[in-house]
């Protein structure tokens, strides 16, 4: 199987975005078909913006989505403006750390997780899965010493405290993290994630308390 490199699925976000946007709506009102961006032409920008992203200790695919959204989904930014200059980069990082609703990217993540699922014959669970998203937000943050912002993004996006996660088990908050977690789960959450409960189970104990 083809292995897709991290600049092929920045690209494939941009053309999803892009055709979300309200300026390619309006033009395929008018011309029926229009081509995505091509490899030769955009795999230049989105390795400069992956090689830029990873040096200021920035997610990517989140940032790439905050330029859709900052433009309020009118157009899609240009393949040279994704990567911010010298002098536009303070402002830039500020305005995608300010960022907290990202429904679509969300979507957008958990479609190509439950697609990768699909083909291993398996399907996502956020209560019971490692999701490779959360594990590099994570990672990130336990890099910067940011647990406390990875333990208020559990319910979007970090998902809490997982026994399989190696970051996790690094973190000096791991069980405060799990504290808050449990929570909300009517069933051994751990449990759950280390597989000596299974996802049935904990769906009827679930149901159960819900009754």
């Amino acid at each position: 199987m083809t292995t897709v490199s991290r600049a092929e699925v920045l690209l494939s976000d941009y053309n999803k975005y892009r055709g979300m946007t309200y300026h390619f709506q309006q033009i395929k009102k008018i011309k029926k078909y229009l081509k995505d961006i091509g490899t030769k032409k955009g795999l230049p920008s989105m390795e400069k913006l992956e090689q830029w992203c990873l040096k200021n200790s920035i997610d990517p695919r989140r940032f790439l989505y905050h330029q859709f959204k900052i433009r309020n989904w009118l157009f899609a930014p240009t393949l040279l403006s994704l990567t911010p200059s010298k002098t536009s980069a303070k402002k830039r990082i500020a305005t995608y750390q300010e960022m907290k609703e990202t429904p679509v990217f969300t979507d957008v993540i958990y479609q190509a997780i439950n697609i990768q699922r699909h083909h291993e014959g398996t399907i996502f669970d956020r209560n019971r899965d490692l999701s490779p998203m959360a594990e590099a937000m994570k990672s990130r943050y336990l890099a910067v010493g940011r647990a406390n912002a990875c333990m208020d993004q559990m319910d979007e996006y970090t998902y809490g405290f997982h026994p399989k996660s190696r970051s996790c088990l690094a973190c000096s908050l791991s069980q405060q993290c799990l504290a808050k977690l449990q929570q909300n789960m009517a069933f051994d959450v751990v449990a759950l994630r280390n597989g000596a409960l299974s996802l049935q189970e904990a769906q009827v104990i679930t149901s159960r308390a819900n009754v």
